[in-house]
């Protein structure tokens, strides 16, 4: 593949870049993390228990686990290599509200790339069922400001401001 002809041209190489994405917002999420005193993780998490017929647990896989120092589940995030819109897909609203609900988190975001700097956008879900509300946040990325020395520590700092309050909800 090549992207010119003649004094300009560029051989080209195609990459996982949605992987690149996910594993730089957990390297993030990672510092955003220790800022506070906690530790991010990312592991299966199985739920559901088999009460009939044949199967194995569910599981869920979020991209990021934040646990306090005592190892107990206080945020989740999933990373997005996507376009956000006026609202997240519900296909992607519904894996992180379920990595929230069996985690106890009641703070949950789906993190997206933007190229121009995008306040979040915060819903609170309620419970139909008894149990807390879930606030889940649209947290836009402005992967833009890397281009200047202190871009990625700008992006910690973002990641940091939402875990940074309790939640609202």
């Amino acid at each position: 593949m090549h992207h010119a002809r003649g004094d300009h041209t560029l051989s080209g190489f195609l990459w996982n870049s949605d992987v690149i994405y996910e594993n730089y917002i957990f390297w993030l999420c990672q510092r955003a993390a220790s800022r506070r005193g906690d530790r991010a993780n990312k592991a299966v998490v199985k739920f559901g228990e088999v009460v009939g017929g044949d199967g194995s647990r569910l599981e869920t896989t979020p991209d990021v686990v934040f646990r306090d120092p005592q190892g107990k589940p206080v945020a989740v995030t999933d990373s997005k290599y996507k376009r956000l819109g006026t609202r997240p897909k519900a296909s992607d609203t519904y894996q992180v509200l379920t990595a929230g609900h069996v985690l106890g988190c009641q703070r949950v975001s789906l993190t997206y790339p933007v190229a121009v700097d995008r306040e979040p956008t915060v819903w609170r879900v309620q419970s139909a069922l008894g149990g807390s509300d879930i606030e889940l946040t649209a947290l836009p990325l402005n992967l833009m400001i890397l281009t200047e020395a202190d871009g990625p520590k700008r992006l910690i700092e973002a990641i940091a401001a939402w875990l940074g309050d309790e939640a609202q909800v």
